[in-house]
């Protein structure tokens, strides 16, 4: 039988070990999905329904949504409360330290419900929070988080600054999501469902690198393929339309805007306007229209197929896998078990090949895995 290569194995334990413990300690959410069916913002006409004389009542179009929310906001309270009481509880032990009890406060001290994680226009972050909430039900990843973040100082001091971070992005997020949002549920039907517009907002912020799109992202990579629904309007109108002397425009003026220079353009009949309207919104091909070869790209596809690496000659590892007690099997528990999670894998995946100093922590804790490794590959 052959035994896997000690030096390539090494990266994989600071893959899935190093990172996922700063990961843990700022990235928690709900993991499944609900949602009710949201009416097109074309319908809002349906539900303005008085009569000029006043003789019957007018419903604000708000009104659904707030109904909507209300129902949505009920049933995440539910299964925020079965998350959390997933997470074991210190304070029930005979004897916890004051990391372990502050690392589960970290914990829940960031619980969004499903639909404040989809106000978050930035997929990888949505990829990690989805990961950790997975690892919610993991009870030896848990704990291997749990002793990282006790033992590892750097770990410990990274992981706060971390979950910091990470806390503002994603309550930022919520509340540009309501106001982009907000405008776009009160304006006049442009054509496209709420729906449609909510999944457009989720890629925006990979698109735009933030909440606000740069007249200089929108000239290289938006405009060419822009033109081609604004017939007859040459570029430098399209941009003193949509930015009116700004250097950057937001998600709901960009549509509102856009659709403006539609109508001037000839898609005046509703199904031209949807159709070029759903062209305006998909964000996804606009980035994969980008010309030339990005240095950031290119380093992040380099990490990738290190980690698909990693990860296979990790899977080798499992029939090497050592029984018995104490924090160093505790932390190389979690991290087969973890490896064997795919939303784990993939929220440890987008930390490793975007945060360098997390893949350079993993040195500490490779030295423990490799003597545990060593010693138990040797007596096989």
């Amino acid at each position: 039988m052959m035994r896997p290569t000690g030096i390539t194995a090494s990266r994989v334990f600071t893959v899935l070990l190093s990172t996922a413990a700063l990961a843990a300690a700022f990235v928690p959410s709900i993991h499944h999905r609900r949602q009710l069916a949201a009416p097109s913002i074309g319908e809002k006409n349906a539900f303005l329904v008085g009569h000029k004389d006043g003789g019957a009542p007018r419903f604000a179009m708000t009104s659904l949504f707030q109904l909507r929310s209300q129902v949505n906001a009920s049933m995440d309270k539910q299964h925020q409360q079965q998350l959390v009481s997933h997470i074991p509880d210190p304070k029930t032990r005979q004897k916890s330290t004051k990391f372990e009890i502050e690392f589960r406060n970290l914990l829940e001290g960031i619980l969004y419900t499903q639909e404040q994680i989809d106000a978050v226009p930035y997929s990888k972050v949505r990829t990690v929070v989805h990961g950790i909430a997975a690892s919610y039900s993991e009870p030896a990843v848990y704990r291997a988080f749990e002793v990282l973040y006790e033992d590892h100082a750097p770990l410990r001091i990274a992981g706060r600054l971390v979950y910091s971070k990470m806390k503002q992005t994603v309550e930022t997020s919520i509340e540009a999501h309501d106001a982009e949002m907000g405008r776009l549920r009160t304006a006049e039907s442009i054509g496209v469902s709420l729906d449609e517009l909510q999944a457009s907002w989720r890629t925006f912020g990979d698109f735009a690198g933030g909440t606000q799109l740069g007249i200089k992202t929108f000239r290289s990579q938006m405009l060419p393929l822009l033109m081609e629904e604004l017939h007859g309007i040459e570029s430098g109108e399209i941009c003193d339309a949509v930015f009116q002397g700004m250097k950057t425009v937001g998600f709901a003026d960009l549509i509102l805007r856009t659709q403006r220079l539609l109508l001037l353009s000839g898609a005046s009949s509703p199904h031209s306007s949807a159709t070029a309207m759903r062209h305006v919104i998909d964000f996804d091909r606009y980035a994969s229209s980008k010309q030339g070869v990005d240095k950031k790209l290119q380093r992040i596809k380099k990490h990738n197929v290190r980690y698909d690496e990693m990860l296979t000659i990790f899977d080798g590892w499992k029939q090497y896998a050592p029984s018995g007690e104490g924090r160093r099997l505790d932390i190389l528990r979690g991290c087969f078990v973890g490896a064997g999670n795919e939303h784990v894998v993939e929220a440890l995946r987008v930390i490793y090949t975007e945060y360098s100093a997390l893949r350079i922590s993993g040195d500490w804790i490779f030295k423990i895995v490799s003597a545990i490794m060593k010693s138990t590959i040797k007596s096989t």
